[in-house]
């Protein structure tokens, strides 16, 4: 089985976080991707506390993902 690893940022000087997730066979590698980014993020504009883009509820910036 083919894992999935997806990438966060907790801040602007931390480093990447890597979480890494076994990818069901019947699912290619961007479909489970964004499943994962649509169900655990929330979509931000940017302000001056964060930058735009998906963060998960403890507040981390959903980064990307890749496969392995």
């Amino acid at each position: 089985m083919t894992k999935i690893i997806i990438f966060l940022l907790a801040c602007s000087t931390c480093e990447l976080e890597k979480r890494e997730i076994l990818k069901p066979l019947y699912k290619s590698c961007g479909e489970f991707g964004n499943e994962i980014r649509e169900k655990t993020t929330t979509y931000k504009n940017a302000s001056d506390d964060v930058w735009q883009g998906n963060y998960t509820k403890d507040g981390k910036l959903f980064v990307g993902f890749t496969c392995e």
